[in-house]
């Protein structure tokens, strides 16, 4: 399929420079832009009128939780701390399908495309137990949209009897996690430049997951060229509960589960920090990172 979307009035080509061209046209190719230029001709192509309009690149999200969507604008937990906040949500995601977390995810997808967003990264690691074929939803989902979804397999494993935070019902143990994920990998990663469905692996956090399933995980996706996610250092609660469960903050865990240290840091664009607190001596400081390569 060929279009030419005419007479652009400003085509920003993002990129380092962030250049802009006026009154250009766009010639797409099957999904891919080959050529950009003034008065381009296609015989075959189907024609856009961009006339007095602005042509920029799809925006990246590079973390989002589709599902909670369903249980936003709650008034009594609009001002709960990060465990609190989870505690309580915990007794509401459990009860989770596959047909509610599909409607979420037009929700969220369908906000994200309303203000230029075409490539989402959805960490979604809520798996009810007697529940099966979420992501599927997912994916479905974002096919309808046509949006390009590169979807977190999350993972909880530390439930609340081992020292966990989430409660044991919607916990899962590392093969039961592992072995899904790879199902996940076969069925829907497509790694090819311009693929609409890509898997990530991505164990939920210190307190929700245990350290063998940080290495498995790291080892699964270095085995299947995918992508590692998780969330580090969120806020004051996590770093206490890595003080009390580790002796240590969060970013220094990694020094004591033997073999994340090379994985994760060496390789620090496979993982995202979101809302990051990290600690220097006498000085506290916000860090904003999300650095996915996509």
């Amino acid at each position: 399929m060929k279009t030419i979307i005419k007479d652009i009035a400003y085509l920003v080509a993002g990129g380092k420079t962030g250049q802009i061209q006026r009154n250009v046209d766009m010639l797409i190719e099957d999904g891919m832009i080959t050529g950009i230029g003034r008065d381009l001709q296609n015989d075959q192509a189907m024609l856009l009128d961009a006339s007095g309009m602005i042509v920029y690149p799809g925006l990246i999200n590079t973390h989002h939780h589709f599902y909670q969507v369903l249980t936003r604008n709650i008034p009594e937990i609009q001002n709960l701390e990060l465990f609190d906040w989870l505690l309580w949500l915990y007794q509401r995601w459990r009860h989770l399908t596959p047909r509610m977390l599909y409607d979420a995810s037009m929700v969220a997808m369908g906000e994200l495309v309303q203000f230029g967003c075409t490539t989402m990264v959805d960490h979604h690691y809520v798996f009810p137990k007697y529940q099966s074929g979420m992501l599927e939803a997912q994916f479905e989902a974002a096919e309808k949209l046509g949006v390009r979804l590169h979807a977190c397999r999350g993972s909880m494993s530390l439930g609340e009897s081992r020292g966990g935070l989430p409660p044991d019902d919607l916990v899962q143990n590392a093969t039961e996690i592992l072995e899904d994920s790879q199902r996940l990998i076969d069925a829907f990663h497509d790694p090819s430049i311009n693929s609409f469905r890509q898997i990530i692996l991505a164990p939920c956090s210190p307190f929700s997951v245990d350290a063998e399933l940080m290495r498995h995980s790291a080892q699964l996706a270095r085995d299947n060229s995918v992508l590692l996610h998780t969330h580090l250092a969120e806020t004051e609660d996590e770093v206490q509960y890595c003080l009390d469960a580790f002796g240590r903050r969060p970013l220094l865990i990694w020094k004591i589960w033997d073999g994340l240290e090379m994985m994760f840091f060496l390789h620090m664009e496979y993982i995202s920090m979101i809302r990051s607190w990290i600690y220097w001596p006498k000085l506290k400081r916000e860090w904003l990172i999300a650095p996915f390569p996509i």
